[in-house]
């Protein structure tokens, strides 16, 4: 029973992100977020609040991919992934925010 409360101490401390690192998110990507998600290793799903096509999903991505705020936050550690209001939210994670709209 100890080394379960061991490896959830554990697994609460590596999963933590800063709420300046969620609030900087949100104002760096600039559209209608929903939710956020981490995954394992500082990866960060950001859920817009819109639907988008395939396609404009892939051209937001690659300039969000390409933008200096984004470069920032992967100099912190982090990296971070847009997604469409009706991706389907598969993978464990752990949600950052409550729904924001």
């Amino acid at each position: 029973m100890k080394l379960l409360f061991e490896n959830w101490r554990k697994y609460l401390n590596e999963t933590k992100v800063d709420s300046e690192i969620i609030n900087m998110i949100e104002k760096y990507v600039d559209l209608p977020v929903k939710a956020m998600y981490l995954y394992e290793n500082n990866n960060i799903l950001v859920q817009l609040n819109l639907d988008y096509s395939s396609e404009l999903m892939e051209e937001m991505q690659n300039g969000w991919s390409s933008s200096e705020q984004h470069e920032e936050l992967q100099h912190m550690g982090y990296k971070i992934r847009l997604a469409s209001k009706n991706e389907s939210i598969n993978e464990p994670n752990v949600r950052l925010t409550k729904n924001l709209l």
